[in-house]
């Protein structure tokens, strides 16, 4: 019989969250953190040796030894630097466990190893990360022992952003000065602040380690160059609600445990289309907290999934002939506790606003596309007939096109955004995603007659006369539309937006000088 676990029990364990803060803090100092955290403003160095002390405590409690500053650098995933709490022996030879609000706060990592954008002289190779408090702190358990997570953000000696969590901060702050701007001009002066929800369902691949190993075109160009049609009949074999195997659900078991310990609400999880892929949901949560979850999914997926001899690829499409992995953005606005995407009134149950935001979302899709969609095989994902879309549109009922509003309503009134895929970086996909909703709202965009017809099945000329744009094809048109957006360039800053087209730039011309299996099989022996 396997072991028993109490969930409520180890739900948030091993986080430094409200419940931990509450019972370690003084009064006084937990409700300037809070406020800070509800405001959103920058902390009070006042309190910070306080709450750097109590944090300590907690974390050694649980058998952390060290501390780190982790943080999304502009390349890879994450980013950390481990410092231990000891500090200097004493004339005894003993030593004191040490973390000072200062070390809370901020830390001054060399930054020669990140992208600096070519700012970097040598007395300036240096940046500095910053405690995100929204965000809370977090134990990791692995090799190394038990570790101290402080979310961070990162910039540069001069201030520019390094790192891909400001972008969102920065869209999160304009979505809330917006929205309030637009409410006193309603005649609401209660409301204070307005906070965006994003709900993902994140899809990746999970196969055998040694079978991953034998795949070189994974291995050496992290794109697919083979693979097999499904068989007909298959669907409750791996697909959906086919059941899942002893071997994955081993690994779910230890995986969803050790979410919960981290107080991600990981609450819903099958199989997907693709043999091999399946996908997580999470709760419903701010837009900020929810780019978190879904980075601290991938990280942690990735090894759990080597502890038990597979491999988890979030690679958009690494098979052939079967479907891809998305990273779905379902998105609402909430005022004062309230969905303000929800409107009984309406004949569909959707407000003015969530028409705006909407309208606003397919207005800029095709500029968002590469950050919503930044890889060479993104694009061969986003092709008629595998449940990815294809087309600028957006339904009450069906997937095909790029947006579908869901049937919940209420409370889970929300518009579901359908072409990021699991490759996205989510602070700068949510960034994007949410500050384009808000240019709906501030310009009062309409987004047209949503379409009941398969997106998949219309012809070309039908969809002209429909006014239905098609997303990028490939990432060389993704890249070019995305170099004359003035609107990108404005929203991200001149820094991140050339040192991305600069990074895509070199990726799309080292694709296009690599010799494909396809063309071996196709061309060298028949020409």
């Amino acid at each position: 019989m396997s072991e028993i676990i109490n969930v409520p029990e180890i739900f948030g364990k091993n986080v430094f969250n409200d419940k931990a803060m509450q019972e370690r803090l003084p009064k006084s100092v937990y409700k300037k953190l809070k406020k800070t955290i509800e405001d959103g403003a920058e902390l009070d160095p006042s309190i910070a040796d306080v709450v750097a002390h109590a944090m300590k405590d907690w974390a050694i409690e649980r058998g952390a030894t060290h501390y780190s500053h982790w943080f999304q650098p502009l390349t890879g995933i994450t980013a950390e630097k481990h410092d231990a709490f000891i500090s200097v022996p004493d004339s005894n030879g003993r030593v004191i466990m040490e973390f000072s609000g200062k070390e809370l706060i901020k830390g001054e990592p060399d930054a020669s190893s990140f992208p600096s954008g070519g700012l970097r002289s040598t007395f300036e190779a240096r940046g500095y990360t910053t405690w995100d408090c929204t965000s809370p702190a977090f134990l990791r358990e692995d090799t190394l022992g038990v570790t101290l997570y402080i979310p961070t953000a990162f910039c540069s000696y001069r201030g520019e952003a390094l790192d891909k969590k400001t972008p969102l901060l920065r869209s999160m702050q304009a979505i809330n000065e917006q929205a309030l701007r637009i409410l006193r001009l309603f005649g609401n002066t209660t409301s204070h602040r307005v906070i965006p929800y994003v709900g993902p369902e994140q899809e990746y691949f999970l196969v055998d380690k040694n079978k991953y190993l034998q795949r070189k075109d994974l291995i050496y160009t992290g794109r697919t160059l083979f693979g097999a049609m499904p068989p007909k009949g298959q669907e409750m074999d791996d697909h959906y609600f086919g059941s899942i195997r002893p071997r994955v659900g081993a690994f779910m078991k230890e995986l969803n445990e050790t979410l919960w310990r981290l107080g991600v609400s990981a609450k819903t999880q099958h199989n997907e289309v693709a043999p091999a892929q399946h996908e997580i949901d999470f709760k419903y949560d701010n837009a900020l907290r929810t780019a978190d979850n879904i980075l601290t999914f991938k990280f942690i997926v990735k090894y759990i999934a080597k502890r038990h001899g597979l491999y988890a690829s979030f690679m958009p499409k690494p098979i052939t002939g079967v479907d891809g992995s998305g990273m779905h953005l379902n998105m609402s606005l909430w005022k004062n506790g309230k969905n303000i995407f929800a409107d009984s009134k309406n004949d569909l149950g959707i407000s003015e606003e969530a028409f705006h935001f909407m309208a606003g979302v397919m207005e800029h899709a095709n500029e968002m596309c590469l950050i919503t969609n930044p890889l060479v095989n993104s694009y061969k994902r986003i092709v008629p007939g595998y449940e990815a879309p294809v087309d600028v549109s957006w339904s009450p009922s069906n997937r095909s096109p790029l947006i579908r509003v869901p049937a919940a309503r209420g409370s889970g009134t929300r518009i579901e955004f359908r072409s990021p895929d699991s490759a996205a970086n989510p602070y700068l996909a949510l960034a994007v995603s949410l500050a384009a909703g808000l240019d709906g709202i501030k310009r009062k965009l309409t987004p047209g007659k949503g379409s009941m017809k398969n997106q998949y099945e219309m012809a070309e000329g039908e969809k002209q006369e429909a006014g239905i744009n098609t997303l990028p094809r490939d990432m060389k048109e993704a890249l070019e539309i995305f170099k004359q957006s003035a609107y990108m360039k404005e929203l991200l800053g001149d820094h991140i937006f050339n040192k991305y087209v600069e990074a895509k730039s070199a990726e799309w011309e080292s694709y296009q000088q690599f010799v494909s299996q396809w063309e071996v099989d196709h061309y060298l022996y028949k020409i």
